[in-house]
Formats: C-alpha cells, sequence, structure tokens
C-alpha cells in the first residue's frame, strides 16, 4: 500500500509513544552504526515540530540523544511544518558540528490533526542523508483512503511510519504499527 519492495517489514507496538520511540533507534543507529555498542559519539539532532507528540523529548532522552538536541521546527497557521528555512537550520547544525540524524513528520497533529509535507522536507532530508519518520498515531489510517489518502503524499520516500490501529480503524486494544522501508 506504501508502494515499498519486499525490503520493508514491521511490527506491532503498544502505541504510538513507541513506535516514536523505535524510529528513533533506528534512526541513531543508521546515523551512528557504532551507538548501540560504544554509545553515542557524535550530538545527534532531532527535527520535529513544535505541535509533534510529546513522546519525542522524552524518547531523545531515553535513547541517548538528549532533550537539547531537538530542533522545534516552526508551524504554519495550520499546523504544519514550515519548509522555508529548514534546511538552513540543517546546514548550521552540521556546521556547528552536530549530526542531523531524524525527521519526525506529523500524519494528524493531536490538537490540529495537521499533515506535514512529506514530500518537499524529504528531498532536503534525502540531501543530508537524515531519517524520515511520519507519526501518523492519529491519523495516518488515511492510507487506507482513497479520498483522504492525499494528505499523506510521499509517504512511499519516507523511511519509517507508523499509526495506531486503536484510532480510526476501530481495533478495540490498544495497538500501534511501524513499517520501515528497509
Amino acid at each position: 500500500m506504501i508502494g515499498w519492495d519486499e525490503n520493508s517489514d514491521g511490527t506491532l507496538a503498544p502505541g504510538g509513544s513507541m513506535t516514536n520511540f523505535m524510529s528513533m533507534v533506528m534512526a541513531r543507529d543508521v546515523a551512528s552504526p557504532a551507538a548501540s555498542s560504544k554509545g553515542i559519539q557524535d550530538k545527534m539532532i532531532v527535527y520535529t515540530s513544535k505541535e509533534s507528540h510529546y513522546s519525542i523529548p522524552k524518547n531523545a532522552a531515553f535513547c541517548g540523544i538528549g532533550r537539547e538536541n531537538i530542533r522545534y521546527l516552526p508551524t504554519d497557521s495550520q499546523g504544519r511544518i514550515e519548509v522555508s528555512g529548514l534546511e538552513e537550520i540543517i546546514e548550521k547544525d552540521i556546521e556547528e558540528g552536530g549530526l542531523p540524524t531524524l525527521i519526525n513528520l506529523t500524519a494528524g497533529t493531536t490538537v490540529m490533526a495537521a499533515f506535514d509535507p512529506i514530500r518537499e522536507i524529504q528531498k532536503i532530508c534525502a540531501k543530508h542523508n537524515i531519517w524520515v519518520h511520519v507519526d501518523g498515531a492519529y491519523c495516518g489510517s488515511v492510507l487506507f483512503s482513497e479520498k483522504y489518502k492525499h494528505l499523506i503524499d510521499g509517504i512511499e520516500l519516507v523511511d519509517s511510519f507508523s499509526f495506531n490501529a486503536h484510532k480510526m480503524i476501530g481495533t478495540p486494544l490498544s495497538c500501534s504499527l511501524i513499517v520501515v522501508k528497509d
């Protein structure tokens, strides 16, 4: 449904906080393969919307990246990440010795149900080898809708995507899915 090949896979988790954590750990390990055995040696940077889920700073602390290494990106009047200026923010972090590691996009922010512009942001991240995760815990199930799937245009380009089956598709128990391109 996403358009990935046979190298893609996924798993179930108890909720969106955990799938966000899993994406951050994968991004950390791709950016610095020795991180899981030797510890974090680089100043890793996570980018996310100021409207993103509360689990992002918590997960940055859990996986050793640190809360202070999160860049809260500005949003427009509809709550979507502002694309203009993103590349300059990333380049400044690189210039200051940072390792851009993950950008967390949202498909349906908790308060405004905003959808970040995946395709535009992924182009910038591809230039800098930044893992792109889409947290669709709230509204990622638009994947199943012909009418609303356009809201996640570019989903085939990201590294990981998650959504909560207990929201929107009616699973009676707490259940989140995370799928990964590779």
